[in-house]
């Protein structure tokens, strides 16, 4: 009966200890993002996993609150709002963190309906590729005056 207890109490305790290692691995680390005085606190997405993730099924978005994600390499990337239940504005960023594009209030697919594929409209024709994508409630990109070339400082 001793060596029962003794050897579910190990499996147990092996059980937390992977538990704790997986919820470090798989925690988002959190940065402070600024447009001007105007700061958003971001979840930075930075693996695949947590980029094909995103903002998905949450039911709320803070006033502050934003999704950062970072690409290893510059590129175009597009977004949809697949089981996103907020409207965002999404915001392309080049490696020194210039805003390249807006979509603003991009809506959330409505359920049977296919979700469209959201992509950076580059006006600057020499904009070209991103390195991050930031995601915030709809509207906040106009209430605070955002536009092309605008510049957000990523507090380390």
């Amino acid at each position: 009966m001793r060596s029962r207890v003794f050897f579910g109490a190990i499996i147990l305790l092996a059980i937390i200890i992977f538990m704790g290692f997986w919820f470090k691995k798989n925690k988002m680390e959190i940065t402070k993002i600024c447009f001007g005085q105007n700061c958003f606190i971001a979840e930075i997405a930075k693996t695949q996993a947590q980029r094909e993730k995103g903002l998905m099924f949450r039911e709320n978005l803070a006033s502050d609150g934003a999704m950062l994600f970072v690409f290893e390499k510059p590129g175009i990337y597009n977004f949809w709002m697949k089981n996103c239940l907020v409207p965002l504005d999404i915001i392309w960023l080049d490696e020194n963190y210039k805003v390249v594009a807006i979509k603003d209030n991009c809506q959330p697919c409505q359920e049977g309906e296919q979700c469209l594929s959201i992509g950076p409209s580059f006006t600057n024709a020499s904009a070209g590729e991103v390195k991050y994508v930031l995601e915030i409630n709809a509207g906040l990109a106009s209430k605070i005056g955002l536009s092309e070339n605008s510049v957000f400082t990523l507090d380390k």
